[in-house]
């Protein structure tokens, strides 16, 4: 599962957990064996493990990734470090460098913006669709949340 050509992307960390592809105690471990290569505590994920660069979409992929396996808390703590990270409408940065805070790049994206709003649903059950990541809402490729 892990390409390490790729292996800088913090992506290929995250996305056979979000995607189900890796459940349960395999993906817990993923989870804590490259956390601290790919996350700034207090900030959020950085696109790539050796740049400074943290963006709001990935790390509302992780939200997402990380209330898919149970990580409830974890979740919550992680979007709340990006709550301030918008613009006077509302809308929410691509990124920023850290330390310096500079955004990066200048560009309201809206897969950026539906994805705040996606991992928001799954935090604060917002929508019937708010377990569509959450892998306990699963039977294969059945999504008992609605069928049932």
């Amino acid at each position: 599962f892990y390409n390490v050509s790729k292996s800088r992307f913090s992506m290929y960390w995250f996305y056979p957990i979000l995607s189900g592809a890796l459940t349960g105690e395999n993906a817990n471990n993923r989870i804590e064996k490259y956390w601290d290569k790919y996350v700034i505590d207090g900030q959020g994920v950085k696109c790539v493990s050796d740049q400074p660069w943290v963006t709001i979409a990935e790390t509302s992929e992780l939200v997402l990734a990380l209330h898919g396996v149970g990580k409830i808390e974890t979740a919550k703590l992680v979007f709340s470090w990006i709550q301030d990270r918008v613009y006077k409408d509302n809308t929410f940065w691509c990124g920023y460098t850290y330390p310096d805070m500079v955004i990066w790049p200048e560009e309201k994206i809206s897969w950026t913006n539906a994805v705040v709003l996606l991992a928001a649903d799954a935090i604060y059950s917002l929508t019937p669709a708010s377990g569509l990541f959450s892998h306990r809402s699963w039977d294969g490729f059945i999504y008992t949340d609605l069928v049932n």
